[in-house]
Parts: structure tokens; sequence; C-alpha cells
């Protein structure tokens, strides 16, 4: 192998440099990727993408749910269980169509390098997102992006994007989605609660507000504050015995002051039935 060939590289210019096709062909290159060795593995999503992106034209980059993921958002699971990578080009150019790849044109494509990787910016990469994902889906993602007090996106970022997108099948649905964003949420299940809650009807509720009660600062994923109300979304931290102790003298010290605490779970959001009734009649009272 020449020795400024770097450790990831196409077939095509390993072979303008002389290298026979048995020396690509060896055991100790990684050829899972089609047109592309690697003297190293070419394991996790990283390095699947900057192998991919190696063999596309500079103007390539990673897009969509596979950009979304790389920058760490809650992607949901169904779409982690499928090993594709979102590979986008600017429009007029082809999509890219090969193995192991989504491909797309966009027409008003935007990267940006990250751990050496180009990639959708993170508003262009969530609006793409729109034909994939659903209403909530997309509430909970912009959620991340936009968190506070270091967001990755604003909201006049993302409208000014979509603005730019007129004909996008999805605008209705990201309109929606971008309407009922809010920075301060923390998880991705305390996203989906809030969008449940607001289509059923429900006033919007403070989104972690801090609260003095007795000797102690406390902050509820949601609350309705005229009614000393707080919700409490309890997820698989609850089975640590420290954030478990945390937790209940928390809420015993909010029950204290005249609060009451409604515990979420996973089963609530898929059945928010006695979650309702309770919510509204304490509303009520």
């Amino acid at each position: 192998m020449p020795p400024d060939l770097p450790s990831l590289f196409t077939t095509r210019h390993a072979a303008e440099r002389g290298v026979s096709r048995s020396r690509l062909r060896a055991a100790d290159l990684d050829a899972r990727v089609r047109g592309v060795r690697s003297t190293t593995p070419i394991d996790g999503l990283e390095a699947q993408c900057r192998a991919f992106l190696t063999r596309l034209p500079d103007d390539a980059g990673i897009s969509h749910l596979t950009a979304l993921q790389l920058l760490g958002a809650p992607v949901p699971d169904r779409f982690r269980q499928d090993t594709r990578i979102d590979i986008a080009v600017p429009a007029p150019a082809r999509a890219p169509h090969a193995a192991g790849i989504r491909g797309h044109r966009i027409a008003h494509l935007e990267t940006w390098t990250r751990r050496g990787i180009r990639l959708s910016t993170p508003a262009t990469a969530w609006i793409d997102a729109g034909m994939m994902l659903r209403l909530p889906e997309l509430v909970a993602i912009g959620d991340w992006l936009v968190q506070t007090p270091r967001p990755i996106a604003t909201v006049p970022e993302i409208r000014e994007r979509l603005g730019l997108r007129p004909a996008h099948l999805a605008k209705r649905r990201l309109l929606r989605a971008v309407d009922l964003l809010d920075g301060r949420a923390e998880s991705y299940p305390e996203s989906i609660l809030r969008l449940i809650l607001h289509d059923a009807g429900f006033p919007a509720p403070e989104v972690n507000r801090s609260y003095r009660v007795g000797q102690r600062v406390v902050r509820p994923d949601l609350s309705y504050p005229h009614r000393r109300i707080a919700i409490e979304y309890q997820g698989d931290y609850h089975r640590d015995r420290r954030q478990w102790l945390a937790d209940l003298q928390r809420r015993l010290a909010m029950e204290a002051a005249g609060w009451t605490v409604i515990d979420v779970t996973a089963a609530d959001l898929r059945d928010p039935t006695t979650l309702f009734t309770r919510l509204r009649t304490l509303l009520a009272g």
C-alpha cells in the first residue's frame, strides 16, 4: 500500500496509485462499503457515514434522521433499527443510490462539518425529517434542538428555513410542530406528554418552572401553579435508589405545601384515559 494513502479511501483512488485488485480484496481491509476500503474497521454510525461520504461529491452530506442521530437527538427506536444512512445532495443533482443508504435531493441543502463529517444543519435536518416523523416525534426532537440554555437551533431559524420550502409535502405538520416547540422541555417523554395534553384540549402547563416550597426549590416537569398541580414523568431512572429517595422527599415537601403530584409512566402515554380523568377533576376543583 502506498505509505501516503489515507486509512479510508476509494478503490478508484487506490487503483490510480497502482494498488492491485487482489490487494484491495485482502482481508486486512474493511470492504463493507462498496467502492471504499479502510485499514480500520468501519464500525459504528460515524465510521459508516465517513465511508459513504468518501465515495460521494464534496457537496453531499449526511441528512434527515441520520444527521439528527449524529447530533445526539432522541430519534425514535424504529428508525435506529433501520441501518440505512440518509445522504443528500443539492438539487438538481441526482439523489445517490446504493445499498445501505437512503438518497435524497434537496433544493436548499445546508451543511456544516461536525467531527469531520459533513451533515445537514440541525434546522435543515429537522425539516427534512418531517416526511418521516409523526407530529409528537417532531415536537420532541424539535424541543431537544431548541433546548435552553444551549440550543443548537432556534425557532426563528427553523421558521426561516421552512419558509424556503413552500412545496414541502409535510409543511403543514412542520408548521404546527414549530408552534408547539418549547426550549424548556428536558426529555423526550416530557415533550410527548405535553403534546398529549395539548391535543386533549387541556390548557398549556408550565414547563420545568421552579417554585419555592418551604425550604427547598422544586421544578416539576409540568405544572399548573394556580391549582398547585405538578405532573412528573417517571422513567427508568426511578430504579436508582438515590434518585428515588430524592424524588420522594421532593414529593412529600410539595404535598405538605398543598400540591398534588401526578406521576406519569410510559403506560400513561400509551393510554392516557386515567390521567385525563384525574387531571380534569383536579383542574375543575
